[in-house]
């Protein structure tokens, strides 16, 4: 393969560990649980049990609305994360809804569906979320009259979430982590400084998050307090049921997307071509997650075997998964790893990054492959050495489907339910 037409400039383990050794005084956090400090929230086991049994005094369930400020064109791994907990909290009695620009409306309809009204547009522009004017602000506090919980979703939209706390003193107001957005941006740009000032930009303002990893990195660099809940599979389309056996070839699947670096597409590409030159028609390789013409720009010549699906909805990710023996995962790091979850559930094992927090799912060696370095010439090695045993490729993906079915919608939407309705007044 030669070089990409255009270069990115993609990061790696090594440089994201050392930025975060950089925030953490040289003591980079676990990603496992770790003693909690004093008053720090927590889900007790409680957390788990029939929501109807956490009423307080008999009074109704809360109305959650979360923010999203924005969506690309086929969803994101924290976006799939919001929807299908909303619903589950819907499932659970609850009220709950997922507030969106207008002008992200109809995108969020085309991913997910809208039928049930699950989404509630207000005032503004996905391209400036969190700024507005006085008539935008308006439109958001009579969008979320009825909220008594709301929930911020990404950094921009803590701004909105601070401007409805002081109209609406009495809500119970929260931020969802689901990833360290200072490491999105250059350290000291407007953008990293912004992510890094919103975990602190409410007193009272209730934090939570989905894998240990993040809370204590949180915790680590501003000394906040977040709870901690379950993180959310959805299993009536991520299952191993009809998975198509392996017949003589290798199946690789992958995710390439050169509009987040930190997916390492490039690193990816590169991967795949070793794997593609050792094999030769003993493997075939299917890619996803961005248009042709993307995609063009990166494999100018093409990998031989590689068929690139372009952009691919839920359901069809899942079908992938399903025809597939090992999904790859290049990223520089992740905070949770929902592809790499999703995978597993159905039969192909993972190849994720160390650096983050896969490992509330992922065990290396027993059900997935775990890489501390992440080279392309890691990523293919490993994956050779793994099409060399057979037996040893069956058995991870049977402990993957086995360990995926922890984790359900339900779980996730209790353990959110639960923390809600325990959330002290500001």
């Amino acid at each position: 393969m030669s070089a990409p037409a255009a270069v990115l400039e993609e990061p790696t383990q090594a440089s994201i560990r050392a930025r975060v050794f950089e925030l953490t005084d040289g003591l980079p956090p676990s990603s496992w649980e770790q003693s909690l400090s004093q008053g720090e929230p927590s889900l007790s086991r409680e957390a788990l049990v029939p929501a109807e049994r956490r009423r307080l005094a008999g009074g109704p369930l809360p109305s959650v609305a979360y923010l999203l400020p924005g969506l690309p064109p086929e969803g994101s791994g924290g976006s799939h994360s919001l929807v299908q907990e909303a619903r589950g909290l819907r499932r659970l009695g609850a009220a709950a809804r997922v507030c969106v620009p207008q002008d992200s409306l109809a995108t969020a309809a085309a991913v997910y569906g809208n039928e049930d009204e699950l989404f509630t547009p207000y005032p503004g522009d996905s391209g400036l979320p969190g700024i507005g004017d006085a008539s935008m602000f308006e439109g958001i506090f009579e969008a979320l009259a009825d909220a008594g919980v709301v929930v911020a979703t990404e950094y921009p939209s803590v701004d909105l979430l601070v401007r409805l706390a002081r109209e609406r003193p009495e809500l119970v107001c929260a931020y969802y982590v689901q990833d360290y957005e200072p490491l999105f941006a250059a350290p000291e740009s407007s953008r990293s400084d912004r992510a890094l000032l919103s975990y602190r930009s409410l007193p009272g303002l209730l934090l939570f998050a989905k894998t240990h990893w993040l809370r204590n990195l949180l915790h680590a660099v501003h000394g906040v307090a977040v709870a901690k809940v379950a993180p959310s599979l959805d299993r009536g389309l991520f299952h191993a049921g009809g998975r198509s056996s392996r017949d003589g070839e290798l199946r690789l699947a992958a995710m390439i997307r050169p509009r987040t670096p930190r997916r390492r597409p490039a690193a990816t590409l590169r991967a795949l071509s070793l794997i593609a030159q050792e094999l030769g028609e003993g493997v075939r390789i299917a890619t996803f997650g961005c248009d042709p013409d993307a995609f063009a720009e990166l494999a100018p010549d093409g990998i031989p075997g590689l068929t690139h699906l372009g952009l691919l909805s839920r359901m069809q990710v899942s079908a992938l998964m399903r025809r597939s023996d090992i999904f790859i995962d290049a990223s520089a790091y992740q905070a949770f790893g929902r592809t790499g979850l999703e995978a597993m559930a159905c039969g192909a094992v993972p190849l994720l990054p160390q650096l983050g927090g896969v490992h509330e799912y992922a065990v290396a060696g027993e059900n997935a492959l775990i890489l501390d370095e992440g080279s392309p010439e890691q990523i293919a090695a490993t994956v050779l050495a793994l099409a060399d045993s057979p037996a040893r490729l069956a058995d991870m993906s049977q402990a993957g489907v086995r360990d995926a079915r922890r984790f359900s919608v339900e779980r996730a939407a209790r353990s959110q339910l639960s923390l809600f309705v325990q959330a002290p007044a500001r």
